[in-house]
């Protein structure tokens, strides 16, 4: 989904620094994004998978961060990777950062 969605995002991204309905798609998108992600940790959090270090808030902000179209366009972009290496590497990384051992 981020191989369709990441440049798109980035487009939305740049044009909402000067159009504010463009912004305001960006930003509802976003925030979506957000509670998705929230939603998600609330399951892991529910089958005692998350990490007990780590707040709701905090966890969903990593989900963010690795799974971001930002991430995906410098590894697939500028970095050159396959998507298939993206996905799992993404996978991989969420497991170590939010998952009991």
């Amino acid at each position: 989904m981020l191989l369709a969605v990441a440049p798109l995002m980035d487009v939305a991204r740049v044009g909402g620094l000067t159009d504010d309905e463009v912004a305001a798609v960006y930003e509802f998108y976003e925030e979506r994004r957000a509670s998705d992600y929230a939603r998600f940790i609330g399951w892991l959090v529910d089958a005692q998978a998350l990490r007990v270090d780590l707040s709701i808030q905090k966890a969903t902000d990593v989900a963010l961060t690795v799974l971001g179209p930002e991430a995906y366009l410098v590894l697939a972009a500028r970095r050159r990777w396959e998507p298939d290496g993206i996905r799992e590497s993404m996978r991989e990384a969420l497991k170590r950062l939010l998952l009991n051992d």
